[in-house]
């Protein structure tokens, strides 16, 4: 069987691994995530995320023929659009505006590709060896409503002006209730939606929004899970859950092989434990 070429892109393997005594401890929530799977979908130049992308992530086949599930829970962040616009600060010259946004809704929710694709690859797996002992959790990223951006667009007849807190807080709600509306539209039989991820991954050009946001979010009944980086400046802020990582631990890189489908994975992405979550 040709080996799988998209192991080559950046999808980021997260493993959610140790003791939930230290979390315990320190009066951390904690989520119930065991092994997450970073996607980088959204973007031009982003692999378009089809079933056939997306089985060796839902399960295993060992050399024995053998099939067990893999990852729980899904990631998906985008950090640029691939055409000149970026949804956090440090990819491009120029930030997404409005319409970058709404097309990153649509891409996150292409019938046939991205989450569409996932559920199907899931529900197949399903038909072939049973159901889990789980049910798949996802993730989504939130764009960055950066600081003084002018341009993004208006809301409710409203020209947003990202130098106001108001208006960076308005516009990421917006985006928030955009993601749970379409989820549950789209009505997934085997997906689950946990929280956002805040893709910025700092607080350096939005720490106070943070907050007000991450309440908007646990509200809803959903979580805020972030991965250390070595940003010491958020750590203030995302100290609600411990994912399990003791302190000074930062994400490591090591290369991982995998052999039954002809599939090898050569520094397919980071192993980390994740940190914190908002």
């Amino acid at each position: 069987m040709k080996a799988f070429k998209y192991f080559a892109f950046s999808v980021c393997l997260v493993l959610f691994a140790g003791s939930s005594g230290t979390a315990a401890a320190q009066n951390y929530q904690t989520t119930d995530i065991q092994d997450l799977a970073l996607i980088y979908q959204g973007g031009k130049h982003r692999l378009d995320w089809t079933v056939d992308e997306f089985r060796p992530y839902v399960v295993h086949r060992f050399l024995d023929g053998s099939k067990h599930w893999l990852f729980d829970g899904f990631l998906f962040l985008e950090f640029k659009n691939g055409t000149g616009r970026c949804y956090t600060v440090g990819y491009e010259k120029e930030f997404a505006r409005k319409p970058e946004w709404e097309w990153l809704l649509d891409r996150i929710f292409d019938e046939g590709k991205s989450l569409s694709a996932l559920d199907r690859c899931i529900g197949e797996q399903i038909a072939e060896i049973g159901k889990p002992a789980f049910r798949h959790k996802v993730v989504l990223g939130l764009p960055e409503a950066v600081r003084d951006q002018k341009d993004w667009g208006e809301l409710d007849g409203r020209r947003m002006d990202f130098s106001k807190d108001e208006d960076q807080i308005a516009a990421t709600k917006w985006y928030i209730d955009q993601l749970i509306a379409r989820f549950k539209k789209a009505g997934y039989k085997h997906l689950e939606l946990s929280g956002f991820y805040w893709v910025a991954e700092d607080t350096n050009h939005c720490g106070d929004l943070t907050v007000p946001l991450s309440e908007y979010i646990h509200a809803r009944g959903l979580e805020t899970p972030g991965i250390r980086r070595g940003l010491s400046a958020a750590q203030p802020l995302l100290q609600q859950v411990d994912p399990r990582q003791p302190p000074g631990r930062s994400l490591r890189r090591r290369p991982q092989k995998r052999h039954g489908d002809g599939v090898r994975i050569r520094r397919a992405g980071y192993h980390c434990r994740p940190r914190y979550v908002l």
